[in-house]
């Protein structure tokens, strides 16, 4: 039971902390989500490969790097997504 509960709150506490921080800054009702994608055979970075949030229009294409940035996407957005 206390290590659901420290579960949770580890979990709740940062990401209301990020979602407070982006109010001030801001983006508020807005996320960003960013990340690389590498190749899983030779772990090498995967340019121009199009990353997509399912089920909606917001996504980005990798630089030459594997890097990508989705940005601006509305709260209702990432909640419904992380329901899923």
């Amino acid at each position: 039971m206390f290590r659901n509960r420290l579960c949770l709150f580890l979990i709740l506490v940062p990401l209301v902390l990020w979602l407070s921080s982006n109010s001030f800054a801001g983006l508020e009702g807005k996320a960003k989500i960013e990340g690389s994608i590498f190749d899983s055979q030779n772990n090498e970075p995967l340019p121009g490969a199009n990353v997509v949030i399912e089920g909606t229009r917001y996504g980005a294409a990798t630089d030459l790097k594997g890097k990508f940035v989705i940005s601006q996407i509305p709260l209702e957005i990432i909640s419904w997504w992380l329901a899923t």
